[in-house]
């Protein structure tokens, strides 16, 4: 069967046609990537353009490689130089700019690779400066021939009719009136939502939010929201959602202390004691830092659930990623939620639970980051102040009928320690350390948010809660938990018992062979004297007291023996007995919070508590000494060996028992840092 062959008239003719499809989409998509190079606010307009720039863009890739193949066959023969360079580095660079927006598509922009992102740009502007240079080449080329030839070959220059514009303008009217009409939906329907649920002052008739603190919604934690009132469970608890992403992050959150915050059997122990003693609205103090879903959303009122009740949102969420890229700013370094939240700008399909919604909302972010990025990246996240809104606690007479009292003080603490950069550095010298180069150090990782050496910031959030991944079987985060405390942040030093009652005579000794360090003097024990062994425990790099946190239920303490050559214990202290307590003569390092009555507050029912009667902790850069006195008994065995640990436990035995309902719960103990020193054994001379 014979094809009528095609004329030159009608080649030209399809090459206009898709020229004229080429100028719409191109325009559209030049003007959209220019849209979105504007520092606008990340509203669903904006959202729905970005989508519609990459499909755009995807759109134009075979009309304009179509267009560039039949146009380059039909010019071949023109010998213009600028016309012909420009035409051809337009080619090289739209292949460049395919292959980097597709790739963008395909993999989102990520840290590490924002310079592909950047060369996208780049190479959008190039684009647009060699089309116009050919266009304006192409013209110029045109009016040589007129002037020449008096005529123009038809087939050699395309004229595009002077209704190929309002073909243009209409694309774009469209483009620009369907991004409009679904961005007025989006935002009338998500405006809908959110009247819907309670204000500060919204209460009903058969189950008003009850203010027992005051007119506030929130107290007697110290925590505020941009509005002023509530929001609602979409917009904190997302950690899950933010998962489908930040998979690494996610992975490790899941095995933090800040996961298990409103979780943890201790809590759930102690916040059911708050709420049996003072009622619901009296767990607004705690909630706040250990489950702000439940505070945020307004449940911590009669008929309401706090964050102990299981599988309640703020049960399973405890510090969930918003609790923490949700804060705005802090209110003040007082500590106890002393925070501002701001549920931060939403993305289209936020809120959608299908498989396809949560995979257009992270297509969109992964197609803009920036906004995202500063939206739950900003200073404040490095900043110890954000640490401190949580770290720092304080208890007033609202809570307790007695006063204002002091409790955790982390951040106090860390600004005078040697490490903040704001005090004298008497201690050590080198760059700034906050809490999160501690508890969020850099770790190799695979997350969109990885730097360009493929480091991202660790979520374990890493400190001394050895108790519940023992609890959990998490035999990772327990490993992680174990190395981070003996990690050389404290030292053990037992101090040699240098003797100044050695004999000397007067026989002349060559000052060279004498020892540069003049402390060096011999040391030994005599065999039935009353000896005492000096133990120094220096906090050299945590950066705020030791030990830290609950301090009255934490234990960390000092376990020392004296042992002769044959084994046996010439003197100890700091052992366990049979119930795994710890020796009551021991060395500890805790609190001891009481009540009116001076009785000891050992529940953590911290809202009894007034005061304490005693705290031992060793500040930043500062060195804790004790002396052990001891008698060497005369069977002993010479050489003494004396060991000096320093132990740590998450729960003393006391509060274990009743929190865990366990008659004798076995908890982790760490060595965190240990030393050992032998010592020589003589007989004391009778001297007549």
């Amino acid at each position: 069967m014979n094809h009528k062959p095609v004329t030159q008239t009608e080649k030209l003719g399809q090459e206009k046609r898709w020229l004229l499809i080429v100028m719409v989409l191109s325009t559209i998509s030049v003007l959209s990537g220019f849209a979105l190079a504007l520092p606008l606010d990340f509203s669903y307009g904006v959202q729905l353009n970005t989508f519609g720039h990459t499909v755009i863009s995807s759109l134009l890739f075979l009309p304009i490689f179509y267009y560039i193949v039949t146009h380059f066959k039909r010019t071949l023969g023109i010998r213009h130089p600028l016309l012909v360079f420009s035409g051809i580095a337009s080619c090289f660079i739209f292949v460049g700019l395919f292959f980097s927006g597709f790739w963008i598509a395909i993999n989102g922009q990520t840290e590490g690779t924002t310079w592909i992102s950047h060369s996208h740009s780049v190479l959008s502007y190039i684009a647009i400066f060699l089309v116009v240079i050919h266009c304006l080449a192409h013209w110029r080329h045109r009016q040589q021939n007129l002037k020449k030839k008096k005529h123009i070959d038809k087939h050699v220059f395309i004229t595009l009719s002077n209704r190929s514009g309002l073909y243009v303008l209409a694309s774009l009217v469209i483009y620009g009136a369907v991004i409009g009409g679904i961005a007025v939906i989006a935002t009338s329907h998500a405006q809908v939502e959110e009247d819907q649920y309670p204000s500060e002052n919204s209460t009903n008739d058969e189950d008003p939010y009850v203010f027992d603190y005051g007119e506030h919604p929130f107290r007697p934690s110290q925590t505020e929201t941009v509005t002023g009132g509530f929001i609602t469970n979409k917009q904190i608890a997302k950690s899950q959602q933010c998962g489908s992403c930040h998979t690494d992050i996610y992975e490790q959150w899941l095995s933090s202390t800040h996961r298990q915050a409103a979780s943890d059997p201790a809590y759930v122990k102690n916040i059911n004691l708050l709420e049996q003693n003072r009622g619901i609205t009296a767990t607004r103090y705690c909630e706040g830092c250990h489950a702000p879903v439940a505070l945020l959303t307004g449940q911590l009122t009669p008929g309401g659930k706090h964050g102990g009740v299981p599988d309640t949102p703020a049960h399973l969420e405890g510090v969930g990623c918003m609790g923490c890229h949700g804060i705005d700013h802090i209110v003040h370094l007082n500590g106890t939620a002393s925070y501002t939240f701001d549920p931060k700008e939403q993305y289209l399909f936020d809120s959608g639970s299908t498989l396809l919604q949560q995979k257009l909302r992270n297509f969109l972010i992964r197609l803009n980051p920036e906004p995202h990025k500063q939206a739950m990246g900003p200073e404040l996240m490095q900043d110890p102040k954000l640490c401190a809104s949580c770290h720092e606690q304080f208890m007033d007479k609202s809570m307790n009928d007695w006063g204002w009292v002091k409790m955790q003080s982390e951040y106090t603490h860390w600004l005078a320690s040697p490490f903040s950069g704001q005090n004298e550095k008497s201690f050590q010298s080198g760059d700034v350390m906050t809490c999160q180069t501690c508890h969020f150090p850099l770790v190799a990782g695979t997350d969109p948010s990885a730097d360009g050496n493929g480091m991202i910031h660790s979520h374990r959030s890493l400190g001394a809660n050895t108790v519940l991944p023992w609890l959990n079987g998490d035999t990772e985060q327990l490993a992680a938990t174990e190395d981070f405390l003996k990690s050389a942040k404290l030292l053990v030093d037992i101090e040699a018992p240098n003797r100044t009652d050695t004999v000397q005579n007067h026989q002349f000794v060559n000052q060279e062979l004498r020892p540069l360090n003049s402390d060096n003097t011999p040391f030994f024990l005599y065999l039935g004297e009353e000896s005492t062994i000096r133990v120094a425990v220096t906090n050299r790099m945590v950066g705020h007291a030791f030990p830290a946190g609950t301090t009255d239920i934490n234990q960390a303490w000092l376990y020392i023996t004296v042992n002769d050559a044959d084994n046996e214990i010439i003197y100890q202290s700091g052992q366990l007995n049979e119930g795994l307590e710890v020796d009551p003569t021991a060395h500890l390092y805790h609190s001891i919070p009481v009540d009116r009555q001076g009785q000891h507050v050992w529940k953590h029912d911290l809202f009894r508590m007034i005061g304490e009667t005693y705290r031992n902790v060793i500040p930043s850069g500062k060195t804790d000494i004790k002396d052990y006195t001891f008698t060497v008994p005369s069977w002993a065995k010479e050489p003494l060996t004396v060991t000096a640990i320093l132990k740590y436990r998450k729960f003393n035995q006391r509060y274990a028992r009743w929190a865990l309902d366990h008659p004798k719960p076995v908890l982790p103990i760490v060595d965190m840092a240990r030393d050992s020193l032998t010592i020589p054994l003589k007989i004391k001379p009778i001297i007549e």
